[in-house]
């Protein structure tokens, strides 16, 4: 796990600890805020990533009530994602594996190219 600065590593990991879904919200806001600034290309509608919906949450995680965040830093050329990597995430790892699936599968072809973009990935389930 690639963490963006040692303040968020230490809020991570005080997450994995307590999984209740305020503990997650707190740990993931301030992994947000301890993000560099993003370009403004990365809030065009078509460089955004849509969060997941229901049906495309992992039955396991569902099965497992499993909640978390991941953090994920992506660019886009030719309208295809590149260059992805997890930035933060709590429980470290819970998600990782869906949250890069995810931004791969939802990038729209007609992003224009643009580099240094991060999406939050939440699931909350209880």
């Amino acid at each position: 796990m690639k963490l963006v600065a040692p303040v968020v590593a230490a809020l991570a990991a005080s997450a994995c600890a307590s999984q209740s879904p305020d503990a997650l919200r707190a740990s993931r806001d301030a992994a947000i805020a301890a993000l560099p600034a993003t370009p403004v290309a990365c809030s065009t509608p078509a460089a955004r990533v849509r969060p997941p919906n229901a049906q495309e949450v992992p039955v396991r995680f569902l099965r497992d009530s499993r909640s978390g965040w991941a953090i994920v830093k992506y660019s886009i050329e030719s309208g295809k994602p590149v260059d992805l990597s997890i930035q933060a995430s709590s429980p470290g790892g819970a998600i990782d594996q869906f949250a890069l699936m995810h931004v791969r599968s939802n990038i729209n072809p007609t992003a224009p190219n643009v580099s240094g973009c991060f999406v939050t990935i939440t699931l909350l389930l209880s």
